[in-house]
């Protein structure tokens, strides 16, 4: 009895989220168009966008922080200060 209202929970659930994830996406969609222009832009006699940014520190912070999580992950615990 208590597996069959789980499952039917989970399954109204999954499909609540089916449903409501189209309508998140266009209103993210949305944001994300009429953010495009900055106040400082603006009073310029043509049109001026800022240029797209690259993802090269992005890149650069993720690959050094997955070198640490590694190097943390790979520490011998039984090494003392007094080796």
């Amino acid at each position: 009895m208590m597996m069959h209202m789980k499952q039917r929970l989970l399954t109204i659930a999954f499909a609540a989220g089916l449903a409501f994830a189209p309508l998140t996406a266009s209103a993210a969609k949305d944001e994300e168009e009429t953010n495009t222009w900055e106040a400082r832009m603006e009073g310029y006699p043509t049109a001026v966008r800022l240029e797209e940014k690259g993802t090269a520190l992005t890149w650069l912070l993720v690959s050094v922080l997955s070198g640490a999580a590694v190097a943390a992950m790979l520490k011998n615990a039984k090494r003392t200060h007094l080796d």
